[in-house]
Parts: C-alpha cells; sequence; structure tokens
C-alpha cells in the first residue's frame, strides 16, 4: 500500500435507512458482507450488520449512521464496479 491508499472506501448516501436498503438491493457487483477480507467487491452496511444491535443514538455517537456504507474494492474491472454504482444511484 505503497501508493497511500486501501482498497476500503466509506460513503455517506443521501436519505434514509430504507433508501440505502434499496441502494443495496440493486448492486450486482458488491457482495452484501459483514467482512470485507476477500477478492471480490464487497459492501457492509454496519449500522444493519455488526452494530444492529445498538439503538440509532448509540450507533450516531461513534460514526455508524443508517446511510454509511463501506466499499472493499475487489479484483473486478473498475469500469464495471463504477457502472454497478452508478446504476444503483438512480
Amino acid at each position: 500500500m505503497r501508493a497511500g491508499g486501501g482498497a476500503v472506501v466509506t460513503i455517506k448516501l443521501k436519505g434514509e435507512l430504507e433508501d440505502t436498503k434499496r441502494f443495496l438491493s440493486k448492486l450486482r457487483y458488491f457482495v452484501l458482507a459483514e467482512s470485507l477480507g476477500s477478492v471480490e467487491s464487497m459492501v457492509n452496511h454496519s449500522a444493519t450488520m455488526s452494530h444492529g444491535s445498538m439503538t440509532k443514538e448509540e450507533r450516531e455517537e461513534v460514526g455508524i449512521y443508517d446511510t454509511v456504507l463501506r466499499l472493499s474494492v475487489g479484483i473486478e474491472d473498475i469500469r464495471d464496479l463504477l457502472a454497478d454504482l452508478e446504476q444503483a444511484l438512480e
């Protein structure tokens, strides 16, 4: 990782939890996963996964918001991944 970055990106979507769930349901290349360690591209929604037992207020105190996702970029072609994100955002 000498280039100054990693393969995990955190994004915050506009909207509410239902908008985030709708976005996740439209993804084709990014696999919903609790752990991000693989060669395939994955997406993690901590608010409903690893931190799902906490109240919304408790999650927000530690920076876990309903619209925050973590993307782990795998070995797929970057053009396919970008197209996947773009179509899910529509």
